[in-house]
């Protein structure tokens, strides 16, 4: 990036700056771009062999010598020196010509390996550094690092701790700055961190479903118990199938809003009957009433929500507040049905199937809150100067509730 920069800073001082001609200059010269690393920049690059040839370096390190090549990497194909093709079997099955032919191929991936190796060594000047982790197993004996230990266990010293050091010279190395005759010093010993093996890094916590958070620290430390939502009665709404309402009701407002509003009515019309046929005619035509009233209500902010260009169905993830046993930030993963995201807020909406919903906002269980609590701290880590509004939809019947804003805040307090 720094060097397509300069190329067309260059092109800017000498041409008209069209990109156009920038392009077309650019491909006309041909440019090779060489990283020099003798600028002195105060900085660890970090690259592949590959991307180091030709480079060098005071100080080299490989930090990932241990794994070996993968076998699958062998062509599934093989080819005679009569370019004829055969197919690679299972070990069982394979002819021993074509065995030769896999074990000359996987013989041609560890040459190729070999080099890499030789040119990710040669790239240091002073010090080099062949580095790896290890699991409970032994190392393979063709990975790097046992290449490279077997080769200097001759004439390197063991310190007994897994490390194999080998020092050519043990005088302190000098290399002019350029600057006033001053002298820049390479140090003969390692740096401690070096030596010292990479802390234990804490198990991440598994991230819970906002719609799970039923634990609620008090002031105590412990946790409140929740009360369960109350069911529909049995005698109520007989004659239709509330579940098929709910997931007909919770489709269209997913659906719905991405279509042009001229086309919805039908496009709703469809849908009922092809998926509605557990509901009469009469039920079909309520649900498709009570989807349209929402998706055409007056309030601003609902139209936003429920426009072609808000989001449906989106995956979110993020750490909150709020702390488990361990005292780790609790990370949530979820999704949420519907978001809107503007200059200045954030709007969501999540729905609902309780059969029957809560009348007011007091009479929505905890857990509702919570979740939505989490999707706005999520949000506000994502967009942050942005305020969060949330809703409700209950589908059992398209009403809408908009938890209040202090709700949110007081839901992890």
């Amino acid at each position: 990036l720094d060097e397509l920069l300069s190329l067309a800073s260059e092109f800017e001082r000498t041409h008209p700056p069209t990109l156009h001609g920038f392009i077309t200059w650019l491909t006309d010269a041909d440019a090779e771009i060489k990283r020099d690393m003798e600028h002195g920049k105060d900085e660890v690059r970090v690259m592949t062999v590959h991307g180091a040839k030709g480079l060098e370096s005071n100080i080299v390190i490989l930090p990932d010598t241990t794994r070996v090549p993968d076998a699958r990497k062998v062509s599934s194909i093989l080819t005679f020196d009569s370019q004829m093709p055969v197919w690679r079997l299972s070990s069982r099955h394979q002819p021993r010509t074509v065995s030769a032919l896999v074990e000359a191929d996987i013989a041609k991936q560890r040459e190729e390996e070999n080099r890499l190796l030789y040119v990710a060594m040669t790239r240091a000047r002073d010090r080099l550094y062949v580095a790896g982790t290890k699991r409970q197993n032994d190392l393979a004996p063709n990975c790097w690092y046992e290449l490279v230990r077997r080769a200097l266990e001759p004439v390197a010293e063991d310190t007994g701790d897994g490390r194999w050091v080998l020092e050519a010279d043990q005088t302190e190395k000098t290399a002019d700055t350029g600057e006033s005759g001053a002298q820049a010093t390479v140090p003969t010993e390692p740096e401690p961190w070096m030596l010292r093996s990479a802390p234990e890094e804490p198990p991440e916590p598994k991230p819970l479903a906002p719609s799970r958070l039923d634990l609620k620290h008090t002031d105590e430390g412990t946790f409140a118990e929740l009360a369960e939502q109350p069911a529909a009665s049995p005698t109520e709404h007989l004659s239709e199938n509330r579940f098929q309402r709910g997931r007909l009701i919770h489709r269209l407002l997913q659906t719905l809003p991405a279509l042009p509003e001229t086309e919805r009515a039908q496009a709703a019309s469809r849908f009922l009957t092809a998926h509605g046929s557990e509901l009469d005619a009469e039920a079909r035509a309520s649900v498709s009433d009570e989807v349209f009233a929402l998706l055409n209500a007056s309030d601003p902010a609902l139209q936003a929500v429920f426009a072609p260009t808000a989001l449906a169905e989106v995956p979110i993830s993020g750490k909150l507040s709020l702390k488990d046993a361990a005292g780790r930030p609790i990370v949530i993963s979820g999704q949420i049905d519907r978001l809107a995201v503007s200059e200045t807020e954030v709007l969501i909406v999540d729905f609902k199937t309780n059969r029957p919903p809560p009348a007011t906002i007091d009479g929505v269980a905890e857990p509702y809150i919570r979740q939505l609590a989490a999707y706005a701290e999520a949000l506000k880590s994502i967009y942050p100067g942005r305020s969060v509004r949330a809703w409700l939809v209950w589908t059992y019947n398209a009403t809408l509730m908009e938890v209040p804003a202090e709700r949110l805040q007081a839901a992890f307090t």
